[in-house]
This record gives C-alpha cells, structure tokens and sequence, in this order.
C-alpha cells in the first residue's frame, strides 16, 4: 500500500478519501472492475439461488406445448399399394414387314401412356394437370377448405372462395408417391384430418387414373384408325397395305382390350383402409410435450 503524505493528508481535510483511493487503485489512478466470466456452471448456480424460476419455467413452457399439441390438427395416413398392369404391347413383330410397320408406327406415334414407365407414371399422378381434373372430378375443393363453404347453403362464402390452383398447391401437399423399382410395387398415401376421407380419395385416385389413361387410349386408337383407314385409301402398295392393316388390326385390339380391362394403368395390390382413430401420424404429441419440457428447463 502506498504511503500517503503529510501534505496530502491536511489537503484533503483529513478524510479517508485518498486513502481508500490509493487503497482500491494503486498508483492513485482509478481501477475498472471485470465482470465474473459467464460459463455453465455461473447459469446453474443461479438457477439453484432461485429454483422456482426454474420451475415456473419448466411448466410454463410443458402446458403450452401441451396444449398446442391437444389443440392442433390430427392428421391420418391412408395408404393404398398398387402395381403396374400388365398390358400388351402394340405394334411390331406381327408383319413379315417389320420394319416398314415400325416406320409407319414411329410416324403415328407411340402409344400415350407406355404402362412400363414408372417414372412417368409416378410423376404424372401428381401433375397439376392430372390433379386439377381430380379436384373438379370429385369436388374436392370444398372439403379441403371446409372454413370457406357455407354448409346449410351449399356454396362459398361471400368473398371467400379459394381458386383451383389453392385446390392443387393443398392437395399436393397431402399426397405422397412412393415407388419401389425393385418390386414394383407403388405406395400411394394421403394424409388428411379426416380419416374416413383420407381413404376414399386414396382410393378413388387410382380409379381415376385408370379411367383417365383408359378414355385416352380409346381416344387415340380412334384416331389412329381413322387416319389408318385414309391411308389405306391412298396407297395400292401390296406391302404398305399389308403392314397399315397390320397397324389397324392392332389399334383394334387396343381399343378393345382398353375397353374391357379395368385395372388399365395399375392393379390394386392393397386397398386403403379407414385409419384408426388412435392412429393419427400427426402431430406427434410426445416430441412436442418433450420439447417444451427441454426449453423450459434451458
């Protein structure tokens, strides 16, 4: 400690100011005071100086996840496993002509809807093309935003009328497609609050586009035919007569088969089925109850 003048003391009147002043900052010039470095241990200290902080915290934050886990929507999973059907191939083989036939089918155009390839059909199952058609189909719409449609008057609130393309963006959301190449087998889900809902739109999904492929093949083999018919009115080549005849006879077959074969596109392995009520796979109460726990205790 430094020691303090005679003259210093008697200027200062006696006091004990540049005594402590001298004590507190050696040299007689003014010290800083560091805070105490802040770790884990520095946090759990406090919290046990004030335990119910901490437990106001905890409950607080469990009783609001536990009510935003009561009070959110339940969602239920619908699934229905399909395959693809097996359908026969057009064109080519028949004709001693192979390669004029390919030519003149290549000039027509493949089939639309090439049943082996399952990307595609995969992928198209959740065009907005195919599940706009779907929407309107089955009026969809209006049970996916049951807030907006006045029940007891059978239409859309004034004002409130969500458009075909909300209809789309929501639905898409619900859907999921899964294929397994190796199998064959394609998982076709929807989730939705509803849970009787949930399989009957399943369900009717893959109805829908069996119907839809199926209308579009008679269609196009119509069309074939016609044109078919007007070039074997054109032509007096023996072997181009034979192989457009070939082609016809063969778009007649299609037509038929398209006809007849429900299961045109996929083959039901496995309907969907209601889900349980006790069965929802969404929210997941226990994560959310766990999480406000934790971030209350934090």
């Amino acid at each position: 400690m430094n020691d303090i003048s005679p003259r210093d003391y008697a200027q200062s009147g006696g006091s004990e100011r540049v005594l402590r002043s001298n004590v507190l900052s050696p040299g007689g010039a003014s010290g800083s005071v560091h805070p105490e470095p802040f770790t884990l241990m520095t946090l759990l200290t406090r919290i046990l100086r004030h335990p119910w902080v901490l437990l106001f915290c905890v409950v607080a934050a469990t009783a609001t996840s536990v009510a935003l886990a009561l009070n959110s929507p339940r969602y239920f999973r619908a699934e229905v496993l399909v395959t693809q059907s097996r359908s026969e191939g057009s064109g080519g083989g028949q004709s001693a002509n192979a390669n004029l036939l390919g030519t003149i089918s290549t000039v027509l155009g493949g089939s639309l809807f090439q049943s082996s390839n399952l990307g595609f059909l995969t992928e198209y199952m959740k065009s907005r093309t195919f599940l706009k058609a779907f929407i309107q189909a089955y009026n969809i719409k209006q049970f996916l935003f049951l807030d907006k449609w006045d029940i007891a008057q059978q239409r859309w609130k004034e004002g409130e009328e969500p458009t075909l393309e909300d209809a789309y963006v929501l639905f898409k959301s619900l859907l999921t497609v899964v294929p397994n190449p190796g199998s064959g087998i394609i998982s076709v889900r929807i989730e939705w609050t509803d849970r009787e809902r949930a399989a009957e739109w399943a369900n009717i999904l893959i109805r829908y586009i069996n119907e839809s492929f199926k209308k579009s093949a008679i269609e196009e083999s119509e069309e074939k035919r016609s044109f078919l018919d007007q070039e074997l009115g054109k032509t007096s080549y023996v072997e181009v007569r034979h192989a457009l005849a070939g082609l016809y006879e063969t778009e007649v077959k299609n037509a038929m088969m398209a006809r007849v074969q429900n299961d045109y596109v996929f083959k039901v392995v496995d309907f969907a089925e209601v889900p349980k009520a006790t069965d929802p796979v969404r929210p997941e109460r226990r994560k959310i109850v766990m999480a406000g726990f934790l971030i209350g205790l934090f």
